[in-house]
């Protein structure tokens, strides 16, 4: 199975001086995405952030939520998973998708 990056969406505005819809937890860069990108499917789509506003924009969009954070558990179960680092969680999805 192989999984392409097609597009990086970024919020160029300055969160203190400007009010946006596509700043996290906001949803606006992802309906953009969905936009442009029709076969989005958020319900199977995953977030992967180290913050909470990561996790709120996933959960916004039923997305699959992973928080990355050294110290798992003192984590609210707002997230379905944390992981302490990005390696573990790609080792984590590689002894996945190996089964």
């Amino acid at each position: 199975m192989e999984y392409f990056i097609d597009k990086i969406y970024y919020c160029p505005h300055d969160y203190e001086k400007e009010i946006c819809d596509c700043r996290k937890p906001n949803i606006g860069l992802a309906l953009k995405a969905k936009k442009e990108i029709l076969e989005i499917d958020f319900k199977k789509s995953i977030i992967i952030g180290d913050s909470i506003s990561d996790v709120h924009f996933g959960k916004n969009l039923g997305m699959i939520t992973v928080f990355i954070n050294s110290n798992c558990e003192n984590i609210p179960d707002l997230a379905d998973f944390c992981f302490k680092n990005i390696l573990d969680f790609a080792l984590a999805l590689k002894k996945y998708f190996e089964k």
